[in-house]
């Protein structure tokens, strides 16, 4: 598993949106302050679906999308979906340290 950097979350604002808003999700459920569906819920309906027509960002959150609707969807591939979730918040956060 790849080093996350240090997760701070004491008096962190919540950024207006776009990619520092989903970072600001992806450490919470890296940290497990969010539940990975609930953290992945949020980055799909508050910030990705306004990004659809901007590719960079998209990129980079489409895949919190997809898996917050195969939870909806798999409810017996939940456990899973999760750890997927928390692998792809991790590699966010990383990718933007």
């Amino acid at each position: 598993m790849p080093n996350t950097p240090d997760i701070e979350l004491d008096d962190e604002p919540c950024p207006d949106g776009g990619l520092p808003r989903a970072l600001y999700y992806a450490r919470r459920i890296v940290s497990g302050y969010l539940t990975p569906y609930e953290g992945a819920r949020r980055i799909w309906l508050e910030i990705a679906n306004e990004y659809m027509d901007k590719p960079a960002i998209w990129d980079e959150l489409r895949i919190f999308v997809h898996l917050a609707t195969e939870w909806d969807d798999r409810p017996a591939e939940r456990a899973q979906l999760e750890q997927e979730i928390r692998d792809e918040a991790r590699k966010l956060v990383t990718r933007h340290a």
